[in-house]
């Protein structure tokens, strides 16, 4: 195993006994990680903070952990969006905010301000690809829990809208799914179609991690991984991956729509979706549109699970109607 892989690994691992078997021993484990790998550290204390906040329910007892993860890096989105919200309305909240946005701004992290501008959307993922070849990152925290939910239900077929440079269409491959990612940026597609997806990137995934398999394997489950389908478009083209599908997943995508343009593509997303499928939905600033959104899928007939339905396996989902699952998180 390489250093990159090693780090991967170790990273993950804290992680997930972290959030999910022993907070002191997931501190411990991050401690252990940062003094290794001491670029780690503001990230780290990022998910300590977090863990803190949903075991605690306190903001006072969190907030250390994100002023540590500021003090090594002043520009840490998660960091600044999370202050900024709990000091939303305060002189204190607007700095932060302003500091937020100057930090998205610095990194490329804002989309264009018209957000069918196909254009700027190229130019937004050329940017973020060249950011994230520097991270090594291209997926997400919550990966896992989808795949672990995903091969629950039974699911075969997914749908990732608005995917954008992520692998995480290619970690589902691996876990067995069929999958198809839409996104409305070609380029940000044909970066992503073209990626040189190694062990190393699968290792990115605690799924993956969690299966303490050695190189051999985890590179046999590449090879035999099915190919990602991948298209770009607007989501609102009936035409484009009409489905069924059994899940799908949007990622940063509805919060980009106001008002009743959110609806509407909530509307293309349900007409995609299977009778009994699962819409999982992962946003920054739910608040702002989460009632409206909710009310809509409600009258629908959709079934609004909360959180724990990914992170609890004992969670029950009706398997006869279509699911709706919110992921919040701060940056």
């Amino acid at each position: 195993m390489d250093e990159q892989q090693a780090r991967i690994r170790s990273r993950q691992n804290a992680w997930n006994v972290l959030h999910h078997r022993s907070f002191a021993a997931g501190v411990e484990l991050y401690k252990q990680h940062v003094a290794r790998y001491p670029a780690d550290a503001a990230a780290a204390y990022m998910q300590i903070g977090n863990a803190v906040f949903n075991r605690t329910h306190s903001f006072t007892r969190s907030e250390p952990w994100y002023l540590k993860a500021l003090a090594i890096n002043p520009d840490h989105e998660g960091a600044l969006n999370t202050l900024a919200n709990h000091y939303r309305g305060t002189p204190q909240g607007a700095d932060y905010e302003q500091c937020h946005v100057a930090a998205l701004r610095k990194h490329g992290w804002i989309g264009p301000a018209d957000c069918d501008d196909v254009r700027g959307w190229d130019d937004y993922w050329s940017l973020n690809f060249r950011n994230a070849l520097k991270l090594r990152e291209f997926g997400y925290d919550t990966s896992s829990l989808l795949i672990r939910k995903l091969r629950q239900r039974g699911c075969r077929t997914v749908l990732c809208v608005g995917n954008g440079i992520h692998l995480e269409p290619r970690a589902f491959a691996c876990a067995g799914l069929t999958v198809t990612a839409l996104d409305l940026s070609p380029r940000a597609t044909e970066f992503a179609a073209a990626f040189d997806f190694t062990v190393a990137q699968l290792l990115r995934f605690d799924y993956f991690v969690q299966l303490d398999a050695d190189d051999v394997l985890l590179s046999q489950l590449l090879r035999a991984a099915p190919p990602v389908t991948y298209s770009a478009g607007s989501l609102f083209d009936a035409a484009l991956c009409p489905g069924p599908y059994d899940a799908i997943v949007t990622r940063r995508t509805l919060q980009l729509f106001d008002g009743q343009q959110t609806l509407a593509a909530a509307a293309r997303l349900l007409a995609r979706l299977a009778p009994n499928g699962l819409l999982v939905n992962h946003s920054h600033n739910g608040q702002r549109f989460q009632r409206e959104l909710h009310s809509y899928l409600t009258a629908q007939g959709v079934w609004i699970a909360a959180y724990d339905a990914l992170v609890n396996p004992a969670a029950a989902l009706p398997p006869e109607r279509q699911v709706f699952v919110r992921i919040r998180s701060s940056g």
